[in-house]
């Protein structure tokens, strides 16, 4: 019997699609998914951002409801330098693009550090993430959190709407330009495991230009 979140998962189907047809800006139609899954699935708390699809980086475009500001950088530290379960990038490169937390640790997510760090600050014991995909990378990505572990047609649900979802998203952010000029962005920079630099992007390339013009006392050239 499909769970009771569900019953009017195919209504909520119906008008996620049509804003993906619709033509939308990347942010209305983040905010259009975000609340059609959060009243479908019942969750009280979310996270939806549209991502560089090769870092899976969020790229400043989306929303947040019931999560306070004041995670969100150790949500990113987290994200990118702790070992976990349903991590984004595993979920994007995987055979399917959604998880849920309970599910993924054999129903004891305090085996997540990330559940296990953030269960008090959030004050909610489940989570379901999932990425949009477009021609095999993220464009966007969603965490749901609520009271009571996700069911598997609840799951399931995501993953039919998510291919969908992340066409939408790439359509949006390659045909809907800024409004404004944007300034210079974060630097990324790769390094080896024995530390060496091996590449940087322009931002980066010109961060540190900028910081080696300060006469500090440390060398910032780039060796590439």
């Amino acid at each position: 019997m499909p769970s009771t979140s569900l019953r009017r998962g195919a209504a909520a189907s119906r008008r996620i699609d049509d804003a993906c047809e619709g033509g939308l800006g990347a942010q209305e139609l983040l905010e259009t998914v975000a609340a059609e899954l959060s009243r479908a699935l019942r969750a009280e708390a979310m996270f939806v951002a549209a991502t560089d699809p090769d870092t899976t980086l969020a790229l400043g475009v989306g929303a947040v409801r019931a999560l306070p500001e004041t995670l969100c950088k150790t949500f990113w530290q987290y994200e990118f330098e702790v070992p976990d379960y349903n991590k984004f990038t595993d979920l994007a490169r995987g055979s399917r693009p959604v998880a849920d937390l309970h599910a993924s640790t054999g129903g004891r997510p305090e085996r997540s550090a990330r559940h296990r760090d953030f269960e008090d600050i959030i004050g909610l014991d489940a989570e379901l993430r999932a990425t949009f995909n477009a021609g095999g990378c993220a464009w966007g990505l969603i965490q749901l959190n609520r009271d009571g572990a996700f069911a598997e047609d609840e799951l399931a649900f995501v993953a039919d709407i998510a291919p969908r979802v992340g066409r939408a998203v790439r359509t949006a952010l390659l045909t809907h330009p800024a409004e404004q000029p944007a300034g210079r962005g974060p630097g990324l920079v790769l390094f080896d495991d024995a530390h060496q630099l091996v590449s940087a992007n322009p931002e980066a390339a010109a961060w540190f230009e900028e910081v080696a013009s300060m006469h500090l006392p440390f060398s910032t050239e780039l060796g590439v």
